[in-house]
């Protein structure tokens, strides 16, 4: 019962407190209340894709915030003020998502297969801009993903920052190989850090494995795997879809998650050296809160 109070509470929050502002500036505005708009609109849509949803409150109720500027502005104007509402969103949008897109969308990127077994991921770091990725000041990481699982309740986790693994949806999840190639790099056998409060810096990418696609110099990186759980080894020939290992909670990280990333140049078996490369998994350069579902485990 608690638990529900403090998610309406949330929601009913973060609803209302747009609504009501929205809903003033139009009404109290007689002539001038389309100038506030493309402001409004720009803010908005900066919320909604730059904060990061699903840690301090459920996915579900990130189209809250737009539809209570679009319904305010509706109550407050009618259904001028609806459209007028609905379609500056919707180019204030497009707009935000490009600038944090950032290179990407300019250069080669390779394509992927989703690389976690079935569910619902959530894009906690990723794009093309420091402010959805805190990777991309560094060269080799720059397009890098950090890969969370949402639970039924659209949250990454049981709780705020809970100390228990288990709690997290993504923990233990099964990691699928993302490309065909060969294993070159394979680390093992380091244990998990309490989340939040331990962090392994002197094995950075913790448990990992790192592929060299087929027929390419492209390298993919996978980290923070748990420990015992990885089923290839340095020269195996892997494809897409198979079976790599389980997602933990091993190396520098606050909390269990995939860390995925695609490099040029640099050693083989290093995943901290090289140029960074975008990432495509379904045709899509995936960014901070987008969503995507894993890949069906193969039979046989």
């Amino acid at each position: 019962m608690l638990v529900a109070l403090m998610i309406v509470s949330i929601l009913t929050m973060e609803a209302t407190i747009p609504a009501y502002v929205i809903y003033s500036i139009y009404t109290y505005s007689s002539t001038g209340w389309w100038l506030w708009l493309p402001i409004l609109s720009v803010v908005i849509a900066a919320i909604v894709a730059i904060m990061p949803w699903c840690q301090f409150i459920p996915y579900f109720a990130r189209p809250i915030v737009p539809l209570a500027m679009v319904a305010a502005a509706g109550h407050a104007r009618g259904l001028l003020g609806a459209c007028a509402s609905a379609a500056f969103l919707l180019a204030a949008w497009a707009l935000i998502r490009r600038w944090l897109n950032g290179d990407s969308l300019r250069l080669e990127a390779i394509e992927i297969s989703p690389p976690l077994a079935p569910g619902v991921y959530f894009v906690g770091q990723g794009g093309g801009n420091s402010e959805v990725n805190h990777h991309f000041r560094n060269e080799s990481q720059r397009f890098a993903l950090d890969i969370l699982r949402l639970n039924w309740l659209t949250m990454r986790a049981w709780g705020f920052f809970p100390q228990r693994l288990g709690r997290y949806a993504i923990y233990s999840t099964q990691v699928l190989c993302p490309v065909a190639g060969v294993v070159t790099a394979v680390v093992d056998g380091l244990p998990d850090t309490d989340p939040l409060v331990q962090r392994d810096t002197d094995h950075i990418a913790g448990n990992h494995i790192v592929i060299r696609c087929a027929g390419a110099s492209t390298f993919v990186g996978l980290a923070h795997l748990l420990a015992g759980s990885i089923q290839v080894r340095v020269g195996d020939a892997v494809s897409a879809g198979q079976p790599l290992a389980r997602v933990g909670n091993s190396g520098n990280t606050t909390e269990p998650h995939l860390h995925i990333h695609a490099k040029v140049g640099g050693a083989p078996d290093s995943m901290l050296d090289g140029q960074g490369v975008p990432l495509r998994i379904r045709g899509r350069f995936l960014m901070r809160n987008d969503l995507f579902r894993g890949l069906s485990l193969r039979k046989g």
